[in-house]
């Protein structure tokens, strides 16, 4: 059977208000000669999940370009039902949803064994009903007005109305489709309290983008660790994965209040509530609502949390710096892995990081800054690099001030170590003295077999000799060792001048990349600026000799308080593009930080 029209499809319309209109427009005497029109035989169109709609798409008229696709994304609640589940799951219900029996779909979808429930009546707003009537000659049923949580039309700032008609009724197959006699349009409530507003503003906000937008299905436990990792990092879960359930629920609560999480069935009770079970690795879905409550409340993006893994480090990404001064590796990142414990005391994350030098340091604490990287809680072992350096600064008769100065030490630590080592130096000297000659003698040989290859290449073919004369015989090494063939440029050829005027052009072009870069803004640093324009190396190491440039980035660069008023003022910025109004929580909440945003930092 084919239909000979169907109505225009109006914006956010439900396909079950549409079918409704059709039926009034078809002359048919009653509803269930309208539904075999468009389905083949009667069968129930629910509001939110209707079924049956490949068989609406092939009794249309051939003229028409509709297809399931649009229906299902457009005037159904499948995205925003589905865009939290695994995509199995999701397939399951859109495949239901296309054919005649699908009324599993309820059930896949979770909506049944969830504590949320949904509206008894269908849900309309006075003034749009106004609009619609105005543009259109008829009025109809919203779909976002019908999802539960949406309790107000942020267009209007006006509570969502009741209707006359229920969602479910003695006869299962009627359609009413929306009028002034079953919508009272001069009821009109206006939502008073500001606060209110802005919470159900930005809740609506993301339910939209889920609702209207067909992201990237992921598993349950791509969510869990996504909130797992956000939360350790702010805090409410230590390193060891224990969450402070207390703390969490006291700042959610305190970030929503109790009135707006009661309006949305999501009130926090007791010690097993939905926000303790939503981080417990859950393996059975959980309600779009819940999850929009608690990205908001991690000031996520609901876009990024579909697009990429959320991993947090608490000491950033590997490799990290050796931190022996004796080493000639010093501040180079040459440790690939960290060991992670936490403090008894403070219940803050250690990092502990190990050098094939021997030196062993510890961490304490989050790595806030680029800064944080080269600073040490505690050495764990000094290893035996930075021993045989102290032999070798004690035997040249300096002073100890000057020996802890030299290895980043205080006193107390040299007298210790120097006198331990001295007591046993003979012992060591002693049982050294045949793998000194065992070694030399390997590594002598080495080089006569091999008279091309280079240091480094020679330290592959005879590792074990290299690793015990680096560690024990480093002065004999370096002199009995293949010189570096590279040549060296006296400084007295390089026009400094000239190179300082071409460093100094690049690093303003660095800099304006920087600022204009897309998103957040990343702070002016030497460090910064000198990796844009591939100079780093060159500005820690000659800035004395580029004084234009140095003049110039000490103008530029920014310090904490100046960086964090310019991104206070790039959040204002993104938020009047967005057309949104400018108070401290969005601004804080943009800004993904748990620092204070002050009205004072807006004026300023």
């Amino acid at each position: 059977m084919v239909a000979s029209f169907f109505p225009r499809m109006y914006p956010d319309e439900t396909l079950h208000s549409i079918i409704g209109r059709y039926h009034l427009r078809s002359g048919n005497a009653n509803i269930l000669r309208s539904l075999e029109d468009l389905l083949s035989h009667v069968i129930e169109v629910s509001v939110d999940l209707p079924s049956g709609i490949e068989k609406i798409i092939s009794a249309l008229p051939e003229s028409s370009r509709i297809t399931a696709e649009e229906l299902v994304f457009n005037h159904t609640a499948f995205l925003f039902y589905t865009n939290f589940l695994p995509s199995e799951r999701a397939n399951e219900i859109y495949n239901g949803m296309l054919n005649s029996k699908g009324g599993y779909v309820h059930y896949k979808s979770g909506i049944m064994g969830s504590s949320i429930l949904l509206n008894k009546h269908l849900r309309y707003c006075p003034l749009c009903s106004r609009e619609d009537l105005t543009s259109y000659g008829e009025m109809y049923w919203h779909r976002m007005h019908q999802f539960p949580g949406v309790e107000i039309c942020t267009k209007h700032n006006t509570w969502l109305q009741d209707s006359k008609v229920p969602i479910v009724t003695h006869n299962k197959y009627e359609i009413q489709v929306a009028t002034e006699e079953n919508c009272d349009l001069n009821h009109i409530t206006i939502v008073e309290d500001p606060d209110l507003i802005e919470k159900f503003q930005s809740f609506f906000n993301n339910a939209k983008k889920v609702a209207t937008t067909n992201f990237q299905n992921r598993s349950f436990e791509w969510f869990t660790n996504l909130y797992r990792n956000r939360l350790m990092e702010l805090g409410y879960i230590n390193i060891r994965g224990n969450v402070d359930q207390e703390k969490l629920k006291k700042a959610f609560v305190n970030y929503y209040g109790e009135e707006f999480l009661e309006l949305l069935q999501s009130p926090i009770i007791g010690e097993h509530s939905w926000l303790s079970y939503m981080i417990r690795k859950p393996k059975k879905s959980i309600h779009s609502i819940r999850h929009l409550l608690l990205i908001e409340f991690l000031g996520l993006e609901v876009e990024k949390v579909f697009e990429q893994r959320y991993e947090f480090l608490p000491f950033a990404k590997a490799p990290y710096p050796c931190l022996n001064p004796a080493c000639d590796h010093y501040k180079k990142d040459v440790i690939e892995t960290v060991q992670v414990d936490i403090c008894d005391k403070t219940r803050e994350p250690i990092g502990i990081f190990t050098c094939e030098c021997g030196f062993t340091y510890s961490r304490r604490g989050f790595q806030k800054s680029e800064e944080d990287r080269y600073k040490i809680s505690r050495v764990k072992d000094f290893g035996q690099v930075w021993k045989n350096e102290l032999i070798k600064l004690w035997n040249q008769n300096l002073s100890i001030r000057e020996i802890g100065r030299r290895l980043h030490c205080d006193g107390k630590t040299v007298k210790r170590y120097a006198n331990s080592i001295e007591v046993n130096r003979v012992r060591i000297l002693t049982v050294a003295t045949e793998k000194f000659e065992l070694y030399r003698n390997r590594w002598l040989e080495a080089q006569k077999k091999h008279p091309n290859k280079s240091k480094s290449q020679l330290r592959k073919v005879e590792s074990k000799a290299y690793s015990w004369l680096y560690e024990h015989d480093r002065d004999w090494l370096n002199s009995n060792s293949p010189k570096p063939k590279h040549v060296i440029v006296s400084e007295d050829r390089v026009d400094w001048e000239a190179r300082d005027q071409e460093i100094l052009e690049e690093a303003k072009i660095g800099v304006q990349k920087i600022l204009n870069i897309e998103g957040r803004p990343q702070r002016l640093t030497i460090t910064r600026i000198g990796t844009e324009i591939g100079r780093l190396a060159l500005l820690q190491k000659k800035m004395n000799k580029l004084s234009l440039t140095k003049a110039y980035l000490d103008t530029v660069t920014e310090s904490i308080e100046q960086f964090r008023q310019r991104k206070v003022e790039w959040a204002i910025r993104e938020l009047g593009r967005q057309g949104e109004e400018v108070r401290p929580w969005k601004v804080q909440r943009m800004l993904g930080s748990h620092v204070d945003v002050s009205r004072e930092m807006l004026e300023g």
